[in-house]
């Protein structure tokens, strides 16, 4: 049987662009080669990503150095850190998307892609 949870595959034109908002919003991106050497947690995104163009970044938030599933991260995730990360990340991902829509060769590459896939 197929895992549960496949391996992350970012597409790596999108993944490069929204590392370059990160920086451009003051954020330090996780470094490339780390990126792709770790597992950042299970998602289904990994499921996505093995079928169509998808990235899925990490927007770190000020949580006292507690990680995630831990009740000290919850709390932290309701801070003002956490608020400006959620604005930070939509302001990312929405630039990536103009990004993308701008970019004849991009743009037709995915859309090709996506094509593919509904058929």
């Amino acid at each position: 049987t197929a895992p549960a949870y496949a391996e992350l595959a970012p597409d790596p034109w999108l993944a490069e662009t929204v590392r370059a908002e990160m920086l451009r919003v003051g954020r330090s991106p996780v470094p490339s080669d780390v990126e792709a050497s770790l597992p950042l947690g299970s998602t289904d995104m990994g499921n996505v990503t093995q079928v169509m163009p998808g990235i899925h970044p990490v927007v770190g938030i000020d949580a006292g150095g507690a990680s995630i599933h831990q009740p000290a991260f919850a709390a932290a995730a309701v801070n003002a850190s956490a608020d400006t990360a959620v604005i930070e990340g939509a302001i990312m991902l929405a630039r990536t998307v103009v990004a993308l829509a701008e970019s004849d060769v991009e743009r037709a590459r995915v859309l090709n892609l996506q094509e593919r896939r509904a058929s």
